[in-house]
């Protein structure tokens, strides 16, 4: 663990004659005075939580090379503004990007197949993020207490909406379920309270309890519409 006082890292490509290949398990983890980091072309792996609780780092940037991003790699990196994730990444871990609150734009690669459970979670400087048609998952809380995000499309590859996968993205008002989704998990968007209109296609055929709870949206499903008085029924008309 690294345990100087510097703002500003550049990891050389080789320490000692060895090529860098990784950044190691809680490599920078509370480095408070952090506040730009590089990483070289040769690095493939980022650790867990390698960078977690870097309050003040503001710049990184994932070069290429790196095909794998550990669990919590910037855990409440707080004023990390914007990221890029490069399109070697097939997978967001679990709370990769968790309390980046100060987080305000990220790009995600048609390369990422699946966004891990509390990806995103407390990400609440995010005001929009495209997820691609690569994605197949998105995990229980991946953006749950996003409060800034104000719409979202889920793309047509994606077939489970996870527990809590929204959940208390306060500030919500459009989202578009595609037909590909059969489930619709527990408290999926659990006092999304600002939407005002949802669409659930035909092809939902489960809805885990509350996954509507707190809302006062009007949901439309199979051509009849339901007020929050009348969720029960909905569900019912769902699950059977």
């Amino acid at each position: 663990m690294y345990e100087g006082s510097a703002t500003s890292i550049k990891i050389p490509e080789k320490i000692k004659g060895v090529v860098v290949r990784e950044i190691g398990k809680y490599a920078f983890y509370n480095c408070k005075g952090l506040t730009i980091i590089t990483i070289p072309n040769s690095v493939s792996k980022i650790g867990f939580e390698s960078f977690g609780f870097c309050s003040n780092l503001t710049s990184i940037t994932i070069p290429d090379s790196v095909t794998s991003i550990g669990n919590g790699a910037f855990r409440s990196c707080a004023r990390l503004k914007s990221i890029i994730i490069p399109n070697s990444i097939t997978e967001i871990g679990k709370e990769t990007f968790a309390w980046c609150s100060g987080l305000t734009s990220i790009t995600i690669p048609d390369s990422v197949k699946k966004i891990g459970t509390g990806a995103f979670i407390n990400c609440s400087g995010l005001t929009s993020i495209t997820i691609p048609n690569s994605v197949t998952e998105i995990g229980e809380e991946a953006f749950c207490q996003c409060d800034g995000l104000t719409s979202i499309t889920i793309p047509d590859s994606v077939t489970e909406i996870e527990k809590c996968a929204f959940r208390s993205c306060y500030g919500l008002t459009s989202i578009t379920i595609p037909d590909s989704v059969t489930e619709i998990g527990e408290e999926a968007f659990y006092f999304c309270e600002k939407l005002k209109s949802i669409t659930i296609p035909d092809s939902v055929t489960y809805i885990g309890e509350q996954a509507f709870y707190g809302c006062i949206a009007e949901i439309t499903f199979k051509g009849k519409t339901y007020s929050p008085e009348n969720y029960d029924e909905l569900y019912k008309a769902i699950n059977g």
